[in-house]
């Protein structure tokens, strides 16, 4: 789902510190500091060496680009009888990240991103014009997941496992900061249990 770029970005003030470990993915561990200030660098060196990380990741980010691949999805299952309902939600969880994440929060917060702090940072990928809270991916990818996940548990645990994969590729990359991903997360899962919500208590 596109985002509307802000005309002046500013950081968001932020002073709680958290360690982040991604246990799933044992090549890669994080300490963080959410201080946008104080946000700790890469080296690119080290970080950005072409292995095989630097190549499935953006990748792996590419799957959320836009919402595509949610959108793609939700048409399928709108085709089919069995599966509308489903689809009915998926959209709405889209609909809802759209207005209240892309358009109205990336628009009041106008939050700088990392790699827009520590600009000698190369980053692997096209680097976003947009703000970055919230994490318009991760956003996307847990409303529809939780969405999914709600109407049938077979098929929507796959994309909670992809919307894991999206959202941690986007702090690989060095696009957002973990408050960015988890802000994102948690409006993700509200949307996804308020569009089910909607849809499935219609008269």
């Amino acid at each position: 789902l596109s985002a509307v770029s802000c005309s002046t970005v500013k950081p968001l003030a932020s002073t709680i510190t958290t360690d982040a470990a991604f246990s799933s993915f044992s090549l890669i561990s994080f300490t963080f500091t959410l201080n946008v200030a104080s946000f700790p660098a890469k080296s690119s060196e080290k970080y950005f060496s072409g292995n095989f990380m630097d190549n499935i990741m953006p990748k792996i980010s590419s799957l959320g680009n836009a919402g595509l691949i949610w959108i793609i999805f939700t048409i399928v299952m709108l085709l089919f009888k069995n599966t509308r309902k489903y689809g009915y939600t998926c959209g709405l969880s889209l609909i809802i990240m759209l207005f209240t994440g892309n358009i109205f929060i990336k628009n009041i917060v106008c939050r700088l991103r990392p790699f827009q702090i520590r600009d000698y940072i190369n980053l692997i990928i096209n680097p976003p014009l947009d703000s970055s809270y919230p994490s318009g991916h991760t956003y996307a990818s847990f409303a529809f997941a939780t969405a999914l996940l709600c109407c049938n548990k077979k098929l929507g645990i796959p994309a909670i496992i992809l919307a894991c994969m999206i959202s941690f590729s986007r702090l690989y990359l060095y696009v957002h900061f973990p408050t960015d991903v988890l802000a994102s997360i948690i409006l993700g899962i509200a949307t996804g249990i308020l569009s089910y919500y909607i849809v499935n208590n219609k008269k």
